[in-house]
């Protein structure tokens, strides 16, 4: 068997192993070819399988304009479709002269929208990249140099999605391939392919990595790339199998609540700082949230140490606009635009969502009753508020607080809202949402809060004559 053919088999079972129900599926993959070296020999393998197991692709180039050989690169990939009966989506990038700074960033993302749009409108979700274990090494040690989060240094996987189309994903399978065994298999099958210059731009920091650096640690190690292979195996195995126990710790801390991420802060800090750091990064990962993504090592631990500090409510500053106010023994992460309701779960109420007969009613039997409105009419989600006789006969208002609220307390002495608030650890937007239930101007005689749970409710004497479960 030719090494084309060993390749193109590995290649096969690699698809069996890692993509068994899109392989049966018979839809199209979709093969991202520069004309370089790397994406040629993976068209040819795909060319092998196409006759030997019938698999279903087409091939997609793109066209940077960013290169005087671009246009020769495309002349290139069209006449060999065109010689080999393959079916090729050009897609060129129309730009004008002054791109401005990052050229890199830029091109990379009219690529990627490039692949989504055209794999949407082939209807297939695997784009096939040529990404070999050389590219495994640099982009593991460039997160690792930059400071990049630990599941970060393991290195790129086999299937991941592809952001700019998030029903497909990204399929590399030739991660275990060295590019010097691609150079060897292009020479000795005659396989065409368009050598780009800019590889040994300097300019470029993966170009920097791969001929400066990495070398100079070769000549520290000749099987450096092996062991940082290794390195990465085995991280991506250890965290594999710690999965499971992590998800259920993560678990734990967070939950999402609507319009924001809340975490445990009391649960939270059962652990040392730096276990904090890591399971903070990992909560982040677990948002979802590309702008959290980018959050950085020295960030991450300026982030725990904000948390960890005396002050009971803050707010910290997180990347995309969004922010994370600490309030008590929980946090919550959301956008700066949106409003901090961090326990409202259908509707703000309004005083004219309260279904009252007026603002101020007299009692009737010792007990006031009133439904959420907006509620399901068949389920029993009234309040009702009870008093003792000794008070039956005395109006009461529903608002929101005001300067001058107070409890009495058992012991007969008062306290001001402001300090039960405190003492409770009540957050702040829930201080002003709450509705108060108040007798005398100011004597707060119950407090309920938007999601309907009692906060406070007066004191009785032997009798337990308040309820929540009264239907109107």
């Amino acid at each position: 068997m030719s090494e084309l053919s060993q390749l193109a088999q590995m290649i096969y079972q690699k698809l069996v192993a890692e993509d068994s129900d899109y392989l049966a599926s018979h839809r199209p993959y979709a093969l991202a070819v520069s004309g370089g070296v790397d994406s040629m020999v993976l068209l040819r393998c795909f060319e092998t399988l196409q006759a030997t197991h019938g698999l279903n692709f087409f091939v997609i180039h793109i066209n940077h304009r960013l290169r005087q050989e671009s246009e020769a690169e495309q002349e290139m990939m069209v006449s060999y479709c065109q010689a080999h009966d393959l079916d090729l989506k050009v897609s060129i990038w129309q730009h004008g002269a002054d791109l401005g700074g990052n050229v890199e960033a830029k091109a990379r993302a009219f690529r990627y929208h490039a692949f989504g749009k055209i794999l949407k409108a082939q209807s297939s979700l695997r784009l096939v990249t040529a990404h070999h274990s050389d590219d495994q090494v640099e982009t593991g040690l460039m997160r690792l140099v930059h400071g990049g989060h630990l599941a970060s240094f393991r290195g790129m996987e086999v299937l991941s999605p592809l952001y700019t189309y998030p029903k497909a994903q990204i399929l590399r399978p030739l991660l275990d391939v060295e590019k010097a065994s691609l150079y060897d298999l292009a020479r000795g099958e005659g396989i065409p392919y368009q050598e780009d210059m800019t590889n040994w731009d300097k300019h470029f920091q993966r170009n920097r990595f791969r001929q400066d650096i990495i070398p100079y640690l070769e000549g520290e190690s000749g099987n450096f790339k092996a062991h940082f292979r290794h390195f990465q195996t085995d991280l991506k195995a250890l965290l594999n199998l710690a999965q499971p126990q992590l998800n259920q710790l993560l678990t734990n801390l967070f939950d999402q609540e609507v319009g924001c991420f809340r975490i445990d802060l009391e649960a939270l800090g059962q652990y040392s700082q730096a276990e904090q750091v890591l399971l903070m990064e990992m909560l982040f990962q677990r948002f979802e949230i590309p702008e959290l993504l980018a959050f950085t090592r020295t960030g991450m631990e300026e982030l725990v140490a904000f948390l960890n500090q005396g002050a009971a409510q803050g707010q910290w500053a997180l990347p995309g606009n969004y922010v994370l106010d600490k309030v008590y023994q929980a946090a919550f992460v959301r956008l700066k635009t949106s409003p901090p309701n961090y326990y409202q779960v259908n509707q703000n109420l309004s005083e004219s969502q309260l279904e009252l007969g007026q603002p101020a009613i007299q009692l009737e039997n010792f007990a006031l009753s009133w439904t959420l409105a907006g509620q399901d009419k068949q389920k029993d989600t009234s309040k009702s508020f009870y008093l003792p006789q000794s008070l039956s006969d005395q109006a009461l208002t529903i608002r929101h607080r005001q300067a001058g609220d107070y409890l009495k307390l058992p012991s007969g002495s008062q306290q001001k809202i402001r300090r039960f608030f405190i003492n409770e650890k009540i957050p702040q937007a829930d201080r002003q949402a709450a509705w108060l239930i108040v007798r005398d101007q100011s004597w707060v005689l119950g407090i309920l809060s938007q999601k309907g749970q009692w906060l406070y409710r007066y004191p009785l004497e032997g009798e337990a004559l308040f309820s929540q479960i009264q239907r109107v």
